[in-house]
């Protein structure tokens, strides 16, 4: 798969024949379009990476936390790539700014205290709440 520069500001995917026909046989046998089966297919795979992104990150955080603690007690940190790429100790400033920096890129926003929340945030482009 390569991308190519068209006129226009989108890219366009130049999938392998065999691909293609599997998904245009998928769009058969399912009754939807090809378009439709290639973006369900790539949309799923996205979101596991991103989940296998955030599993690496609360990783990092977990073993980077006696040093978070002393270094951003009762503070937000954003980690990306295993580091802390900001901190604030509001979290819709925190989410807003590294949104700003990092666009849709998955970051793990997370309070450092002794013992972290179970939930993972994730910023997104909308923090509810």
């Amino acid at each position: 798969m390569s991308w190519h520069e068209e006129a226009n500001p989108m890219a366009v995917l130049d999938f392998s024949p065999r691909l293609l026909e599997q998904v245009q046989w998928i769009a058969e046998w399912q009754q939807v379009t090809a378009d439709e089966v290639a973006t369900r297919a790539l949309s799923s795979y996205l979101d596991r990476l991103e989940w296998e992104k955030m599993e690496a990150e609360m990783a990092a955080f977990r073993s980077q936390l006696p040093v978070l603690l002393a270094t951003y007690p009762d503070q937000y940190v954003a980690v990306h790539e295993g580091q802390v790429i900001d901190h604030d100790v509001d979290l819709r400033v925190l989410h807003d700014r590294v949104y700003t920096r990092m666009g849709v890129i998955p970051v793990l926003l997370q309070k450092v205290i002794a013992e972290p929340a179970p939930d993972i945030l994730v910023r997104g482009p909308r923090l509810e709440g």
